[in-house]
């Protein structure tokens, strides 16, 4: 009964530290830093991934951009500057997700839709309640801003 109970004590540690070494793909962990995403003369609350991409947009705030309108689903703006990326081949888009296409088009999305493009990923808006109405039909001014933290 002890040599049993020793080879199910090894079996258990192995099966842990087996697990341990299985990388399982994440999609995008929060950073914890909350941002103000104003569209049109709505403001959302909305969370930036942890990513080179969503750090550095994050030096960029608080910004302005005059948004275009494209497919009746987002919002993008061409940036006059690149930033970093890791894209990836998306299946679903969330509306409230906001990413980037290719190094520098920012792209806010207001409706959910299949796709088969690649983006990185930068944040999302965490309640999209009013952001179709908020983005309009035609251009829109986004504006992003770090929430800044109470004392």
């Amino acid at each position: 009964m002890k040599r049993l109970m020793k080879k199910l004590l090894i079996f258990a540690a192995l099966v842990v530290l087996t697990g341990c070494m299985i990388k399982i793909p994440v999609l995008a962990k929060s950073s914890n830093i909350p941002v103000n995403v104003k569209v049109g003369k709505k403001t959302f609350k909305a969370v930036f991934y942890d990513n080179k991409t969503a750090k550095a947009l994050l030096k960029k705030m608080p910004a302005k951009y005059k948004m275009s309108e494209l497919n009746g689903n987002e919002k993008y703006r061409y940036l006059k500057y690149s930033l970093p990326t890791k894209a990836q081949k998306m299946t679903r888009i969330k509306a409230g997700d906001i990413m980037l296409y290719g190094s520098d088009c920012l792209v806010v999305f207001y409706n959910s839709f299949n796709t088969s493009y690649r983006y990185t990923r930068i944040g999302r808006i965490t309640n999209t309640r009013g952001l179709k109405k908020a983005a309009g039909n035609g251009r829109v001014t986004v504006k992003l801003s770090k929430i800044k933290k109470k004392r």
